[in-house]
């Protein structure tokens, strides 16, 4: 579909609105690889979490599919998410459906969360002032840790 070929700075960002259903999450733009259709999804054989995979240049992704009023981690792809979006910060590389994104160039005022909600496995790393609206900034390394979260849990209780 599309790559991203020009990377930004970390210092100076453009962000990636996602939107999940009523939930919409800011990432950098430099860690986003690609875009994919969720067409290219394959589901065939995908073990929860993961939704499926997307082969891109020869290398295979997992795919992770988050939805719901709650924001649960789903293998079942809802129709309205058509965008598959290439994730990768470097350490961490995974591919996420989303309903759609857009490309905001903005200088937003960032703030900690507050430090009942500041964990270091949170999905949520910051919270983002732009305009009059506030949103949720995160990280692949984040989306990573909750998408896998039910998992790594799984396999230390089992």
């Amino acid at each position: 579909m599309a790559r991203i070929s020009e990377r930004m700075s970390a210092e100076n960002p453009l962000w990636v609105a996602l939107d999940f259903d009523d939930h919409r999450l800011l990432l950098s733009q430099h860690e986003i690889r690609s875009l994919e259709s969720v067409l290219d999804v394959r589901r065939q054989d995908a073990v929860p979490p993961i939704a499926g995979t997307i082969t891109v240049a020869g290398e295979t992704w997992p795919v992770y599919c988050l939805s719901g009023e709650e924001l649960v981690v789903t293998a079942d792809i809802p129709s309205h998410h058509r965008v598959c979006l290439l994730l990768d910060d470097g350490r961490h590389r995974l591919a996420i459906v989303c309903g759609q994104i857009e490309m905001l160039a903005l200088s937003p005022r960032r703030y900690p969360l507050p430090a009942c909600l500041a964990k270091p496995a949170a999905l949520i790393e910051a919270l983002v002032v732009h305009g009059e609206t506030v949103a949720c900034l995160t990280t692949t390394a984040r989306l990573a840790a909750f998408c896998q979260r039910d998992t790594a849990w799984g396999e230390e209780n089992g």
